[in-house]
């Protein structure tokens, strides 16, 4: 039964990381049409909010779980602040995606995977072993190898206005050592995010948890857009643009559903390791659709990433298969008969059960 919730879990994390990177395409062609940072957030919250709250509605027995009936204020607290990590998490990524070139900033934040091994092993107790230690620092690495491979050409941003161009630019030192903390920040935010969802595991479901989500980044938004001064509705996007960037909302709904579920059967560690796919998964799809030059770094960061989630899943799966183990000759004597007392003989020293020769296979499940 572990094993199948283990094969369902990671099959539910690359799911997700391939819904993320559905809508960090879409995240690009948002922000070009006009959305800013605020907004993309603003109408994230509110799409997030908008279907847990219908999902609730639909699905009644759902609604004691809202507030944590039954499980404490140790709960309502681990929800609380999962949330507000959340948002800040992802103010981060924003700043430091405005500070920093797109590679770096990539490279620092996605060495989450490091930050969560470490973390859910002081919090969650889940072992170390060399083996995940060395995936999600060949993880981390990969990213890295894809991200400075693809760099944007000359004026293009990251998130539109006001990102930093990676070439014939040199950022202000002030800025750039603000960015590379941001980033790192944001990494060990995201890392924790992963683990207190692990912690909330299946006292929360999954729609409710992300509905909470939802509320917290539509108010994070609202004072955001209160102190810099900006609308929450721009007037520059079409109507397709609209459709376009509501559809995202929807598919980082779905894929944070697939990544919370995971959680509840699948070790945080290991989920953040296979989380980085979604980087692979942005690279082929520019490699296949847009046509972008795949350079030989790239190719190698994608080989490391997918043979990291390989070795993961791996040891999930192959742990929990049965162990097939060498019996000790002296108990590879049993009597051919069923009795009880006769096969206790048999373990007796030679002297004492001579008569039993029949012997069977020395391995045993």
């Amino acid at each position: 039964e572990q094993s199948s919730n283990d094969i369902t879990g990671i099959m539910l994390v690359v799911g997700s990381a391939l819904g993320f990177s559905v809508h960090g395409t879409i995240v690009r062609k948002s922000a070009e049409n006009g959305f800013g940072t605020v907004h993309l957030a603003f109408w994230v919250g509110v799409v997030r909010l908008s279907i847990s709250g219908l999902a609730v509605l639909w699905h009644r027995d759902m609604c004691p779980t809202i507030f944590c009936r039954g499980h404490g204020a140790s709960l309502v607290a681990l929800v609380a602040f999962r949330q507000v990590v959340g948002c800040a998490a992802l103010g981060c990524v924003f700043s430091s995606y405005a500070m920093l070139p797109l590679g770096k900033a990539t490279s620092l934040v996605f060495t989450a995977p490091v930050w969560t091994t470490f973390i859910a092993r002081f919090w969650l107790g889940e072992p170390i072993t060399k083996l995940k230690f060395l995936a999600a620092c060949l993880a981390t690495l990969g990213v890295t190898l894809l991200a400075r491979a693809h760099r944007p050409a000359h004026g293009e941003g990251v998130l539109g206005e006001g990102v930093a161009e990676e070439a014939g630019e040199s950022l202000d030192a002030a800025q750039e050592w603000l960015g590379t903390q941001l980033a790192l920040l944001a990494a060990l935010l995201l890392a924790l995010v992963m683990v207190s969802t692990r912690k909330i595991g299946k006292r929360m479901p999954p729609t409710v948890s992300i509905g909470w989500y939802g509320f917290t980044l539509l108010w994070f938004a609202l004072g955001a857009a209160a102190l810099l001064g900006e609308p929450l509705v721009p007037l520059g996007p079409t109507a397709e643009a609209w459709g376009l960037m509501l559809v995202g909302a929807a598919v980082s709904y779905a894929a944070q559903i697939l990544v919370t579920m995971a959680l509840q059967r699948v070790e945080a560690s290991t989920v953040n390791v296979l989380a980085t796919l979604e980087i692979l998964f942005s690279f082929c799809s520019q490699v296949t659709f847009l046509r972008t030059p795949a350079h030989a770094s790239s190719v190698a960061g994608a080989v490391v990433i997918l043979a990291c989630a390989v070795l993961v899943s791996g040891e999930k799966i192959l742990a929990r298969r049965p162990r097939v183990v060498d019996m000790p000759h002296e108990l590879a004597t049993v009597p051919k008969t069923r009795d009880a007392l006769g096969a206790a003989k048999a373990l007796a020293p030679a002297g004492e059960a001579a008569q039993w020769t029949e012997t069977v296979p020395t391995r045993s499940v």
